[in-house]
């Protein structure tokens, strides 16, 4: 019966997919939260962004897509998406801001 359901409830999101784009409803991404480089760290691999709001957060260089860690600065203004880390909040990934 789990299968059934599952089958059932794919089915139905597909349905209401097909019915918005031919309504032509887009469905609307939550954009990321943008924010600067405030802090590198670069021999230990990471650094502090903030946001607009004055809030640092963490990130490691392991979180920076399509970018070269190196190639960073303070002052870049990036996107990113926050999670809980050990130590308050951190970015897990981290981009460049489009301008």
């Amino acid at each position: 019966t789990v299968a059934i359901r599952e089958a059932f409830d794919s089915a139905a999101r597909k349905l209401e997919e097909a019915m918005r784009k031919h309504r032509h409803q887009v469905k609307l991404h939550e954009t990321s939260p943008q924010a600067k480089i405030v802090r590198l760290f670069l021999e230990d691999g990471y650094g502090f962004l903030e946001t607009p709001d004055g809030r640092e957060i963490y990130f490691h260089e392991n979180s920076v897509l399509n970018a070269s860690f190196d190639n960073l600065a303070p002052g870049v203004a990036v996107t990113f998406t926050e999670e809980p880390g050990k130590k308050g909040p951190q970015a897990s990934t981290v981009r460049l801001a489009d301008l």
